[in-house]
């Protein structure tokens, strides 16, 4: 029996990897799981107007994401897109004692760009009427170099990794991504 892939999409903020994982999940009919939906459904709940308050909710978000990732791997067989800013610290042991444990093979997808143009795109993004307040951005930017992308590097995961530089957003070619990622799942299922 084939195994199902775990697509994890990550990279800092602002590198273009919620349209990128957006974009492969409904192309290849596939769910998602996304912190940041997570997140924004649960500010609707909940008080989110201070940066420690955004904060308290985006753990409770991260813990429902590794909850609901651990469901999803133990009872479905099918291939599944999860979109994060995974640190490697943290994630990378959690990710592959899940993907071993699951039997699940991994297609790796790793957004960057440059530091000036995160930080530009993640100030254009918080000014937006898309970008949900909760999430603090433009208190967070306020006398800091936000986003480090410095602790955001490419996970020891097993299995490809497909590195896409998103500096120049016009030079990002989905739909190669997209055949690239169906090619590799396809040889899977």
């Amino acid at each position: 029996m084939s195994h199902p892939s775990l697509i994890v999409v990550h990279g800092a903020a602002a590198s273009g990897k919620t349209e990128l994982s957006r974009y492969l999940a409904r192309e290849l009919g596939l769910p998602l799981l996304a912190k940041d939906e997570i997140k924004e459904t649960l500010f609707t709940h909940f008080d989110h107007h201070s940066i420690v308050e955004s904060d308290r909710i985006d753990a409770a978000s991260l813990d429902l994401l590794w909850l609901w990732l651990e469901w999803f791997m133990a009872g479905s067989p099918r291939n599944l897109v999860v979109e994060t800013a995974f640190p490697a610290t943290i994630s990378q042991p959690r990710l592959m004692d899940l993907v071993q444990r699951h039997d699940h093979a991994v297609v790796q997808i790793f957004c960057h760009a440059t530091e000036p143009v995160l930080r530009q795109r993640y100030v254009d993004r918080a000014r937006t009427p898309d970008r949900h307040p909760g999430h603090q951005d433009l208190a967070r930017v306020e006398g800091q170099p936000i986003p480090e992308s410095s602790s955001y590097h490419p996970l020891d995961l097993p299995g490809p990794l497909i590195d896409v530089d998103t500096t120049n957003t016009e030079t990002v070619d989905y739909r190669h991504i997209r055949e690239r990622v169906a090619d590799l799942i396809g040889k899977r299922n």
